[in-house]
């Protein structure tokens, strides 16, 4: 019986998953730009959000709604802190049609992307690794940039 081939040759090595949240908000319109930039940055890992106007179903067809949708993505032991600050940023209790949400998120790793020169790297340093290390970049670096470059 022949060894099994070793995963570690086989496997490409992928950052390791974190136990994170999702943090979702609703807010009026504007209102997540604000609440984002009193957050502590160290706390937030990713975070997006849309303003919306949307007609609402239950009123009158004359009335609109104009919202903003905030969705941010923390490490477990910072998201009750996280939860709190949004809650209260969003002033949840005094205000009406507001709410906040969290959950797992079940798949969610820390993908960094490397440092790159101000001046932007040549697309030339993608097909050439020489280039790509001349430039400060170990192979990893480059075929991730060569994955994120084929997705564009």
């Amino acid at each position: 019986m022949s060894e099994p081939h070793s995963s570690s040759q086989s496997k490409k090595r992928l950052p390791p998953l974190l136990h994170a949240k999702l943090i979702g908000a609703v807010v009026g319109r504007g209102e997540s730009k604000r609440i984002l930039e009193s957050l502590p940055a160290d706390q937030v890992m990713a975070s997006e959000y849309v303003s919306v106007r949307n007609a609402q179903s239950t009123m009158a067809g004359q009335s609109w709604e104009e919202m903003d949708f905030l969705r941010l993505v923390v490490r477990l032991d910072d998201a009750e802190t996280v939860f709190s600050q949004v809650y209260d940023l969003a002033e949840v209790a005094s205000r009406e049609g507001v709410y906040v949400y969290q959950h797992d998120l079940p798949r969610c790793t820390e993908y960094t992307l490397p440092l790159l020169p101000q001046d932007g790297l040549a697309v030339s340093v993608l097909k050439d690794p020489e280039q790509g290390h001349e430039a400060g970049l170990d192979d990893e670096q480059i075929e991730q940039l060569k994955i994120l470059a084929k997705n564009e």
